[in-house]
């Protein structure tokens, strides 16, 4: 798994060589593309980074989150701390325009996103990640 710093080196390199993002330094772009700055854990990005990783051509996925998680401060924590990959949070796309309507999180990882998926839901791989680490926590 890429560290944060190298996620962002990794994606800056992949820009169109006139956006304007390939002249910030590492440590600008992490406070222009991450709502947490530290590095470590936290890869949500913000709408500069999640433009930045469209504009770089990432891969990604979307899948459905509740609708009460895009204001729950708990479950936010939860992804920032179980989420291993940058993800961007979006209202979701209305009915009309072909989207569900619901919420997503947007996962620039399609390994996690598989992962996920043989989990079922965003809730149950979150839950499975935290019985693991308690798990590895009481040995």
């Amino acid at each position: 798994m890429m560290n944060k710093n190298q996620i962002i080196r990794a994606v800056r390199d992949s820009l169109p060589q006139e956006h304007p993002d390939r002249g910030q330094t590492v440590t600008q772009l992490a406070g222009l593309w991450f709502k947490a700055m530290r590095s470590g854990r936290g890869l949500q990005l913000s709408d500069s980074g999640h433009s930045a990783f469209i504009d770089a051509d990432i891969e990604y996925a979307d899948r459905s989150i509740p609708q009460w998680g895009v204001y729950d401060m708990v479950f936010g924590m939860q992804l920032q701390l179980r989420i291993p990959c940058p993800y961007y949070i979006h209202s979701g796309l209305h009915p009309t325009e072909g989207g569900s309507g619901r919420p997503q999180i947007r996962l620039f990882d399609l390994s996690v996103v598989t992962w996920l998926d043989l989990h079922g839901s965003v809730l149950e791989y979150i839950n499975s990640r935290k019985r693991v680490e308690d798990f590895k926590c009481d040995q």
